[in-house]
């Protein structure tokens, strides 16, 4: 192999490292500064009485239908909404599905049982599954009782979304 060969085929894997690879660069930017890094400020629980019963696997592993959801909404900083997707955490439960944008985020708890084990935990946030970062603020439906109601039409309405 020839040097200008060499030289060639380093330019071109510097290339496709650039076109392949995540910009590591980027996602430092996006959530690795203090600037950037996601914040919770604080958040809110409501009960919602659900149009039509949802069936979900509750926390001792039985399968339950569920007519009423406590819906979390969490206020704070959480990035670009199409940036590097970001894991939510309560303690070590890690929400499963959420929704919102770089300010609000809403998820739901059906069992009222997983709502009461996670009292006192601390919010968290990760990326694949791993948490990097645990927050002071910590999960406390006890303290938030009477829960008020969630409307999702006004949420849909907002002018935020």
């Amino acid at each position: 192999m020839t040097i200008t060969h060499r030289i060639r085929c380093a330019t071109f894997a510097a290339a496709l490292s650039v076109l392949l690879l995540p910009d590591a660069g980027l996602a430092q930017q996006e959530y690795g500064t203090a600037a950037r890094s996601p914040r919770i400020d604080a958040y809110q629980i409501f009960q919602e009485d659900l149009a039509k019963p949802m069936v979900r696997i509750d926390e001792t592993g039985v399968l339950r239908s569920y007519s009423r959801a406590y819906v979390v909404r969490l206020d704070g900083d959480f990035g670009e909404p199409r940036a590097i997707p970001l894991d939510v955490f309560i303690g070590d439960y890690k929400v499963p599905e959420y929704g919102g944008n770089e300010t609000t985020l809403y998820f739901r708890i059906y069992d009222e049982a997983l709502l009461r084990e996670l009292e006192g935990q601390p919010f968290g946030f990760g990326f694949e599954g791993e948490k990097v970062r645990t927050f002071d603020l910590r999960f406390s439906p006890d303290e938030r009782r009477p829960f008020g109601r969630f409307d999702a039409k006004a949420v849909r309405a907002s002018p935020e979304d």
